[in-house]
């Protein structure tokens, strides 16, 4: 029986051959999208599921001072997490996001080193190809590679005894690990073994920079370990800084202010999505981007089902002779019900199919494809193939469903009748149920056009924006701490080549997106404290950033304190931005002492130096010191942006690469992550439209078909080819129409919710709208422009023959 089924859903699907293949166009179209965006969020939703004991892995994170909350500990912690009680094993390690692996003459930069204990591979139990888990990182100088970075080097995973080298130190391969199956923040190219720490130093309680992980036994809750973290904090922490800070009072009243320096645990599981912790191994994962790409998924998956289930009827409504004559002949209407929904699904099927096989292509073979956000196969795990089934299971049943209780609801002499589908359901017949349908469509295409020019408008604002710097012709050197007590010996060279305008050091550049900025609080005259952003920087920092003073001017010497003031200490010169002086409330900011030892000289003008979706914070900009690990900030004079002059000082003092980059290159980075989403949007967004319109173009040939006497009517009575036209093409406009009524307060609100994630936004302006409305009727009109001449041009003579 379902053999004959299937037979005679093949034969139907070849006597309405073009039906069928707008069908499964648009669904492939849609489903190529929705798959696409469904496996980004499956990736994204998936992190860490290589690690059994992932539920109960936490990271163990500082909050440091008035700096907020960082993921870096001390390394002292390492000597006293095995007095927190309810823990199997803990791990502390250093991340090296740039390290350095030889292997004889052969020098490879730019990796994911790691520095980690012998318990690291016991937390996080990647599997191992080669080595024994509990001791590959037992002693120093020993190696575990990842798969495919092992390949990378030898070309072969037989390697265990070989030596490799790190900063000039060998060490062995004592391991290599599986690549993950899935997406982990804990990745790395190599470990190295962690040079440890002889014993407990009280000084290193305020000196952060290791990971630390603990695994909890099953039944110990993040409230409890938090509980236990707190007091250790207490005994240790609280105690040996109590000790040389006499202005610490009472733990609990310490906890309020912003000297406290405590530890807190987060759920492995919860860093990508949820911590708002600073300087995690991997970025925060971009909510925005995420929750715009499930919108726009959905709703390419909305148009083309309910594409598919539009087409499918207005196809099951030409059947209904076909119906009458087997419900007469004894067909049951749960045959009938079987037969559409096997139809059904196999054009789903199909579609899906061919959707995978486009989407795996543009994985595989379109890598810049929206950026490289997706690096999963559509066959990437049992779990994944499974749920794609029951969703097309689900999808044949939804989309199969209505059409196949409308055409099997009526017994077989109803069918037969003239007109027996326009009588049929009353209000939620076919004809009302396409006319719904093709509004609903058309909201969501609205919505999305609207969407596009609103993203594209927001991003040329952005683009053009003054930054209240100049990045261009600025060379910024990333690796000048190499030169140590050098460095100005190296700035005093480039300051005298004919090419160069100016040189700076920093500790950071604006917009920055390998440095961590920190936050920090200073006191006002009276001792209220502000939220700050501190740049270190040489006096010449602000004729190289091209920055406007709107008030005093550079650094001078430290000055004496002010008249009356008890104190010996020099006053410090700082600058700050406007945006520091309008949150301090200071009407003549120039010679305010603020912090107890910093005096303003200057207020320089408000400058953008974060991510795009944050506002812009008080800086306070201070002279730096003899620290020699600052960048370096080289303007060239016009028409000379050239690195070569400045490599040949540099092999002067230095046998290392010099490390270089634009400075533009760091808004523009800023912009290209926006971009991604733009671009994906974009694509998705014609995908959808043009769903849309083979659903349009699917329903106006169904139409000529059910109106063709009519047509031919009204030319006999003297109707010209443009009458017809116009009518046929109304009866769609006029449905358009209502679709943008309704697009438009949908839009508007989406839109702002979007828009308000910018501090520096647009207006919405009533021209997106206009130019909306345009797109979409010009859309529309060109969709219906030859359908519509050719109900104009229809033969009376041949549509009322048989009449």
């Amino acid at each position: 029986m379902i053999k004959q089924t299937i037979k005679f859903a093949f034969r139907s699907f070849r006597k309405t051959a073009f039906m069928n293949a707008l069908n499964v166009v648009s669904l492939t179209l849609g489903l190529s999208v929705f798959f696409l965006i469904a496996l980004f969020l499956y990736q994204e939703t998936s992190y860490e599921k290589d690690f059994r004991n992932r539920d109960n892995i936490y990271q163990v994170s500082t909050h440091f001072y008035n700096m907020g909350n960082l993921a870096w500990t001390s390394r002292n912690l390492e000597h006293v997490m095995n007095e927190l009680p309810g823990i199997q094993r803990f791990t502390q390690f250093n991340h090296l996001g740039q390290g350095k692996v030889k292997l004889e003459d052969v020098e490879f930069d730019g990796l994911k080193v790691l520095l980690a204990d012998s318990s690291f591979f016991e937390v996080f139990d990647f599997k191992f190809i080669a080595g024994n888990r509990s001791e590959v990182l037992d002693h120093a100088g020993m190696a575990v590679l990842n798969e495919e970075f092992a390949l990378r080097l030898f070309g072969t995973l037989d390697v265990l005894g070989k030596t490799i080298y790190s900063n000039d130190k060998p060490y062995f391969i004592s391991g290599v690990t599986e690549a993950p199956h899935f997406k982990t923040q804990l990745s790395f190219d190599v470990a190295l073994t962690k040079t440890y720490s002889n014993a407990l130093n009280a000084t290193e309680w305020s000196s952060i920079g290791s990971y630390t992980y603990l695994l909890a036994n099953p039944n110990s809750s993040q409230t409890n370990i938090n509980a236990q973290l707190e007091i250790l904090g207490k005994k240790y922490i609280y105690g040996e800084l109590a000790k040389i800070n006499s202005e610490i009072s009472s733990f609990e009243k310490w906890k309020d202010e912003s000297t406290y320096l405590g530890l807190f645990a987060e759920k492995l599981t919860d860093l990508r999505s949820k911590s708002e912790t600073k300087n995690l191994l991997t970025p925060k994962l971009n909510v925005s981007q995420f929750n715009v790409l499930i919108i726009v998924g959905f709703a390419a998956l909305l148009i083309s089902t309910i594409n598919f289930i539009n087409l499918s009827t207005a196809k099951a409504s030409v059947r209904a002779a076909e119906v009458g004559v087997k419900r007469v002949l004894g067909s049951s209407r749960r045959l009938l019900i079987s037969q559409f929904m096997i139809e059904a699904f196999i054009q789903v099927f199909i579609s899906a199919l061919l959707a995978l096989a486009i989407v795996e292509t543009v994985i595989n073979y379109s890598p810049n494809f929206m950026s490289g956000l997706v690096g999963y196969s559509v066959l990437h795990s049992a779990e994944w193939i499974v749920g794609l089934f029951l969703f097309i299971v689900l999808l044949s049943s939804v989309s199969g469903l209505y059409p196949a209780i409308c055409l099997s609801s009526q017994r077989g002499v109803h069918w037969l009748r003239p007109r027996a589908m326009k009588s049929a359901f009353g209000v939620l017949n076919a004809a009302q149920f396409r006319k719904v349908a093709t509004v609903v469509q058309f909201v969501l295409s609205i919505v999305l056009i609207s969407g596009i020019i609103t993203m594209f408008s927001q991003l040329d604002y952005l683009n053009k924006r003054d930054l209240g710097y100049g990045s261009s012709n600025v060379f910024i050197l990333d690796n000048t701490y190499l030169l140590k007590e050098a460095n100005e010996a190296f700035k005093n060279e480039l300051a005298r080549l004919s090419a160069v305008e100016s040189v700076a050091y920093a500790d950071h550049f604006p917009n920055q997106s390998d440095i961590v900025v920190l936050e920090f609080t200073i006191k006002d005259e009276e001792g209220r404290e502000y939220p700050f952003i501190n740049y270190r920087v040489d006096p010449s920092f602000f004729d190289v950033m091209k920055m406007d003073f709107a008030l005093g001017g550079s650094f001078g010497k430290p000055s004496a304190m002010k008249e009356g003031s008890s104190s010996e200490k020099a006053l410090f010169p700082v600058v700050l931005n406007e945006t520091a002086v309008k949150a301090m409330g200071l009407e003549d900011p120039i010679g305010k002492v603020i912090d107890d030892s910093r005096q303003i000289v200057g207020v320089v003008r408000d400058f953008v130096f974060s991510d795009l979706r944050q506002g812009i914070s008080p800086v306070m900009i201070a002279q730096r010191n003899s620290r020699p690990y600052y960048k370096m900030a080289v303007r060239m004079l016009p028409g000379s942006f050239d690195i070569n002059p400045i490599e040949e000082v540099w092999s002067n003092f230095s046998d290392q690469k010099l490390k270089w980059y634009e400075f533009s290159a760091n808004y523009n980075s800023l912009l290209a992550e926006e971009n991604k989403t733009f671009n994906a949007v974009l694509t998705f967004s014609i995908f959808a439209v043009i769903i849309s319109c083979i659903g349009l173009l699917g329903l106006a040939v169904f139409t000529i078909d059910q109106r063709i006497k009519e047509f031919g009517i009204r030319k006999v009575l003297g109707a010209s080819i443009t009458d017809i036209a116009r009518l046929f093409s109304l009866d769609f406009v006029k449905l358009i129409l209502v679709a943008f009524t309704l697009a438009v307060p949908v839009a508007i609100y989406g839109l702002n919710i979007w828009l308000n994630d910018f501090p520096d936004r647009i207006a919405l302006s009533p021209l997106v709208f206009i130019l909306t409305a345009a797109i979409t009727l010009l859309i529309v009109l060109a969709t219906i422009f030859l359908q519509s001449l050719k109900a104009g041009r229809l033969n009376p003579v041949e549509t009322l023959r048989n009449e």
